[in-house]
């Protein structure tokens, strides 16, 4: 799911959410929407990694590399940022 924040004021300016669900039991490689110019996708949960790497601090997240794809492993989840 992609959800645009943009649409609301907000600290972070312009920004786009990206939500992967996988509920599969094997892993899956998603990829990812080109962001808007000036925009580069972050992760900020994914629930597959140990306590403490699982959510970034705010200005901390993952920058995604390479940026046309994630992969997300089997019964987790993962929210993007793209800022």
């Amino acid at each position: 799911y992609q959800l645009d924040g943009g649409e609301e004021s907000s600290a972070l300016g312009k920004y786009l959410l990206f939500v992967i669900l996988n509920a599969d039991f094997c892993n899956r490689r998603v990829a990812l929407p080109s962001p808007p110019a000036g925009l580069g996708w972050r992760r900020v949960i994914d629930t597959n990694l140990a306590a403490g790497e699982d959510f970034a601090e705010p200005d901390r997240e993952v920058v995604i590399d390479p940026p046309d794809h994630y992969w997300v492993h089997a019964r987790s989840v993962a929210l993007l940022i793209a800022r």
